[in-house]
């Protein structure tokens, strides 16, 4: 079995993770109260991303804060030896580097927020507002509107105050509830997109955030807009009118 460049990313960056978050849990050892919080803390976050939604990497900055708490509740909580003084090398090793571990997370952090940021200035973060304010300035919102990826059309529905008909769920709505979605596909699409047509009787604004590759017999698809020159890849905008062909 050959493993892919993106495997062995995903192999790397998960033991990298285990050996961080072992190192962490160590510097709590002398304070069993901190290192309860902070494992059950970590637990529970992880259990919630498996359990209802994985997300991305932004996701994730409890994890950062809830170990800047526990570093800071360390130093104010009851210190004992009954952990202790089975792992007295690995803490003598910690204590020294404690501080160097610390002010190197820190920095590292600043240094990816000062790159977040700059890259915010030059690309938005996401195209939902732009795409939203297109909508309004071209007096698209009174349109019958229809979207998918729904999780990624989802912010379109909440800056125009108004549903969206998610392909996914197969219903009007503002939010998604996940255990109602399912995957569509390019036929699915056209499909529920005639029937909407045909029940509604008017033209429908779809919202992907892919571009409409396939086209139908029954359906015809016009391009309106394109943004895609966000800084987070999955939330880019394509914009089409659909109208029933005579």
């Amino acid at each position: 079995m050959f493993l892919t460049s993106d495997t062995t990313s995903r192999v790397i960056v998960g033991l990298l993770s285990i050996l961080l978050l072992g190192y962490a849990s160590l510097l709590f050892i002398p304070t069993p109260l901190t290192l309860f919080l902070y494992l059950f803390g970590t637990s529970t976050i992880f259990l919630f991303a498996y359990r209802v939604f994985l997300g991305s990497i932004r996701h994730y900055g409890h994890l950062f804060i809830l170990f800047i708490i526990c570093a800071w509740l360390s130093h104010h909580c009851l210190r004992t030896d009954w952990l202790a003084k089975h792992a007295r090398r690995l803490l003598h090793a910690n204590n020294h580097r404690k501080g160097w571990f610390l002010t190197a997370l820190l920095c590292i952090q600043m240094v990816a927020g000062v790159f977040a940021f700059s890259m915010d200035l030059v690309h938005p973060f996401s195209s939902s507002k732009d795409t939203a304010n297109f909508i309004k300035a071209q007096q698209l919102e009174d349109l019958l509107i229809a979207g998918s990826d729904d999780v990624i059309v989802s912010p379109i529905a909440a800056l125009l105050d108004k549903e969206i008909f998610y392909l996914e769920l197969n219903q009007f709505g503002s939010f998604i509830p996940p255990e109602s979605r399912q995957p569509v596909q390019f036929q699915d699409l056209f499909e529920r997109t005639y029937q909407l047509l045909e029940q509604q009787d008017r033209n429908i604004l779809l919202i992907l955030n892919y571009e409409l590759t396939a086209r139908d017999a029954d359906v015809e698809a016009t391009e309106l807009a394109v943004f895609d020159r966000n800084f987070l890849p999955e939330e880019k905008y394509y914009l089409y009118l659909l109208e029933k062909k005579r």
